[in-house]
């Protein structure tokens, strides 16, 4: 991450301990990415101010965000124009806000191309300025299927560049530079061309698993 420019937001659902979440601010790492507002709360009450919940926004927990959101600087994930409006409606302070995009994983988030979709979450995140578009934030899971670091990296690199297509699309809508935010442990680690993104949020790769290439 250092060598690419990129931030690292590591993915911290592997061990979710504070102890060893300590041993990252000995690399420089700051901010931090989480499962739940559960583990969100847990983080921010160890003293990590910059975390992004990566996974939709749970609208149920409305309460629990607004009081997290005054504590630290909190990354929400919307996938819908729905979500977006409803954060509009119910929530005071201000979030980042980041569009999950599907790249193909087929797990969450806007089709990259669902163009009318993130023309509709853009509308509705003008509409609130509370809510701080940040960028466009993806997951793509399918690359522990992959057979080898030549299939990861492709599928990888596929992911990324449709990715960017569904920030062009939103940057039409707003005035300011919107980040990419990618994840999955195999193609942070194996591949060496990333193209245009902004952060990388791994997780396995602290221990990685019986599901781990490497």
């Amino acid at each position: 991450a250092s060598r690419m420019g990129l931030r690292l937001r590591p993915h911290f659902k592997t061990h979710q301990s504070r102890i060893i979440g300590e041993r990252f601010r000995d690399f420089g790492v700051k901010s931090i990415t989480v499962s739940s507002v559960e583990m969100a709360e847990y983080f921010a009450a160890a003293g990590w101010q910059d975390i992004t919940i990566a996974f939709p926004v749970n609208l149920r927990q409305i309460p629990a965000i607004e009081t997290l959101s005054r504590q630290v600087k909190l990354g929400l994930l919307v996938e819908s124009a729905f979500s977006a409006r409803f954060l509009a409606h119910h929530l005071l302070s201000r979030v980042d806000i980041w569009v999950e995009i599907d790249t193909g994983a087929h797990r969450s988030g806007a089709a990259w191309d669902d163009y009318f979709t993130l023309n509709a979450i853009a509308n509705a995140l003008q509409a609130a300025p509370n809510l701080h578009l940040q960028g466009v934030l993806t997951h793509a899971g399918h690359t522990y299927s992959a057979a080898g670091r030549e299939e990861i990296c492709r599928i990888f690199q596929r992911s990324v560049a449709t990715i960017n297509q569904s920030r062009a699309a939103l940057t039409q809508r707003t005035e300011h530079h919107l980040e990419v935010s990618v994840g999955d442990t195999p193609g942070c680690m194996l591949c060496d061309v990333f193209g245009p993104v902004d952060e990388i949020r791994p997780g396995n790769f602290v221990f990685y698993d019986t599901q781990q290439l490497i």
